[in-house]
Parts: structure tokens; sequence; C-alpha cells
């Protein structure tokens, strides 16, 4: 899973990108020195739950991905089986570019715990 996570941290622009199941706990990392992983971690899961809260209120159905944009940088996730998969930008990334690359990154970790699924008794 690391191997796949650094593949999207070569994406221009991107700091770091994590798996985070959904009890906030970190599967997998792959960040820049320095970055607090386990208070993006927690604050990101704190985020989703406020987001789903909401949602339901309004019979909009599952959140599907977000994002936090700040003057440093910007926290990007999209919704994954085990949790979520958390990408941090620069604060000038291409948007554009990078949510392909969560899409890109997402349907390889869905295909690999597929195969896992597969191989195991």
């Amino acid at each position: 899973m690391e191997e796949t996570l650094s593949q999207l941290n070569k994406t221009s622009g991107v700091r770091g990108s994590m798996v985070v199941g959904r009890d906030g706990i970190i599967i997998a990392s792959e960040v820049e020195e320095g970055i607090d992983q386990e208070v993006v971690a927690a604050e990101t899961i704190a985020l989703l739950r406020t987001s789903e809260r909401s949602l339901s209120k309004l019979d909009s159905g599952p959140v599907i991905k977000g994002m936090i944009s700040g003057e440093l940088g910007k926290v990007l996730f999209v919704g994954v089986e085990l949790g979520l998969l958390i990408a941090l930008t620069e604060p000038e990334a291409n948007l554009g570019l990078v949510w392909l690359e969560l899409k890109n990154t997402l349907q390889r970790l869905n295909a690999r715990l597929q195969e896992e699924e597969e191989w195991s008794p």
C-alpha cells in the first residue's frame, strides 16, 4: 500500500498521502517529515463525520470526496472501503491533476484489496 501512496506523492504539488480507517487509525502513510499525520487523520475523519451528518439531513447520500483549503495547502480526501484516502497538497497544486491521481490511486488500492481477498484462505 505504501508504494501505491508513493506513486500518488510523485504528482506535482502533493506533499504526502495516507489511508485512514473510519476510526481515525492510520493504515498506511507516506508524508513529508514535519507533518503531524495523527492530527491530519483525526481531523479529516472528524470532518467526514460532520459532513455525513449534514448530508444525511439533506438526503444527499454519502460523502464521496471533500477538500479543506488553507493558505498554506489543501487536504483532499475520497472515500475508500477502509475509510479515507487523503492527499496533502501545496497551495498552488493543480487540483484537477491531483483529483485525477486520487481516482487512479483509489482504483489501484481497490484492485490490490480485491487481490488480497481472493488469496486469503
